[in-house]
């Protein structure tokens, strides 16, 4: 079989070009006749960009887009999800990656701008399920368990990468004689699965002498392994407060009332939480909906930190919404692939790993010449209109980080449909450029 590669088209070489460059440094890399390294990873990331949930159809796609030039059998492509070294090979390639991408956003730095932050790496983190695969055991009540994975998002770069399966437990295995039904697999809880991570998985790359944050919603809540994490390995955590839970000697913090940056705080304490170290609580109140919020960290210096930071630092977790809907109604990955634990995970770092090329692929077409999706300029724009106008309705005006730091857009569907197209045509870079203009104009809202 030819190298997939060297078949695609040009649009699709130049969204891959980073990792081609980082396929030279790749220490897992081997030598196999029958599926080489280069066509497996052209395979999976063409398979998260093709919008195909049955892995069959995908692969006759392939066969019938390259004319029956490219493409693996069915056996071939699901024996190589079970390849443990194959999915070393990727997670290294994933690592690689995200260590070589710039700290921070040529175009939105957003923390960048804040010298307080210079110390922290910055994660939103959350869970994220799609449904079992076609093959996946059923338990005694004919369910099937949906696959969970703990995704991060990096709010200085704006890059994805999968940290864990969450589907920690597995069926006990069956005694001889047994009549075959199993239990329920579990899907355990966001914390359980962090704490069984190492430290340095958790700090991401940060270096010696940087701090990493994790942004995370109640689910991320533990105060006692905060503390563990804070003191031993630099690791800080900002989460909500759930409705259940009573501070302790709260003590009021003064802070800048005048500051625009303050806009919306109410207050801001330090409180116990269950006999551990003290932590910083803040009530908010939105200023768009009206909603007041409580917001817990172990971020205690309020000179470096103050309160509308905090605030937010925490709208900024909702941006990892936007990568998993990215994930689900753009990509169509909704369904696990094969049923082994390797397949599980090998699919989720394609989909990470696919994602994060096509924004930097789109950040760099749109950086290089005049093409600009004007769509998502007026939503962005409409947006924030729409947010001043609640704001003076409720009496109350806008943070001002909230204007100053902007959030990434989304990938629009119009340029992943426009890639999906050019995946294996033969034009030039300059009539697939044409292509993405007159595509932007004819389908703009």
């Amino acid at each position: 079989m030819d190298h997939l590669l060297s078949i695609t088209s040009e649009s699709y070489r130049r969204f891959r070009q980073p990792l081609t460059e980082l396929l030279e440094e790749a220490k897992h890399q081997r030598t196999c006749h029958a599926v080489t390294d280069q066509d497996w990873i052209d395979n999976g990331l063409i398979r998260v960009l093709k919008h195909e949930i049955s892995g069959r159809a995908f692969l006759q796609d392939v066969f019938n887009d390259t004319s029956g030039e490219a493409g693996l059998s069915v056996g071939q492509f699901f024996d190589a999800l079970k390849s443990s070294r194959r999915n070393t090979h990727l997670r290294g390639l994933l690592d690689q990656y995200l260590k070589s991408t710039p700290r921070d956003h040529r175009a939105l730095p957003g923390p960048a701008n804040f010298p307080a932050l210079d110390d922290f790496e910055i994660f939103a983190g959350d869970g994220h399920f799609h449904a079992a695969s076609s093959h996946d055991e059923r338990d005694m009540k004919g369910r099937k368990t949906a696959v969970g994975h703990l995704y991060t998002y990096n709010l200085r770069n704006f890059t994805c990468n999968h940290l864990a399966l969450s589907n920690r437990k597995e069926p006990l295995e069956l005694q001889p004689g047994r009549i075959k039904k199993r239990k329920k697999t579990d899907k355990s809880h966001d914390m359980t699965v962090l704490k069984s991570l190492d430290a340095k998985t958790l700090r991401q790359g940060a270096t010696k002498g940087k701090k990493t944050l994790y942004i995370w919603d109640k689910a991320g809540i533990d105060f006692v392994q905060w503390y563990r994490w804070k003191q031993g390995s630099a690791i800080y955590f900002l989460s909500l407060e759930k409705s259940n839970m009573v501070p302790m000697s709260p003590a009021s913090l003064e802070f800048d009332k005048e500051d625009p940056v303050n806009a919306g705080i109410i207050s801001d304490e330090l409180a116990g939480y269950g006999g551990v170290a003290l932590l910083r609580r803040i009530v908010y109140l939105c200023p768009e909906t009206g909603r007041e919020l409580i917001f817990l960290t172990n971020l205690n210096d309020i000179k470096k930190y103050p309160p509308g930071l905090i605030a937010q630092l925490y709208r900024m977790r909702w941006d990892i919404e936007k990568v998993f809907d990215v994930f689900k109604n753009k990509f169509g990955e909704i369904k696990a692939w094969a049923k082994s634990k390797c397949a599980k995970e090998m699919q989720a770092l394609f989909i990470t790993l696919a994602h994060n090329l096509l924004t930097r692929f789109e950040d760099e077409i749109q950086g290089g010449i005049d093409l600009k999706n004007e769509t998502n300029e007026k939503r962005q724009k409409a947006r924030l209109s729409e947010a001043r106008k609640k704001v003076t309705e409720l009496g109350q005006c806008l943070p001002k980080l909230y204007e100053d730091w902007q959030r990434i857009k989304q990938t629009g569907v119009t340029f992943i449909r426009w890639l999906r197209g050019q995946l294996f045509v033969t034009s030039s870079w300059l009539e697939s450029l044409a292509l993405l203009r007159r595509t932007y104009e004819k389908f703009k809202a």
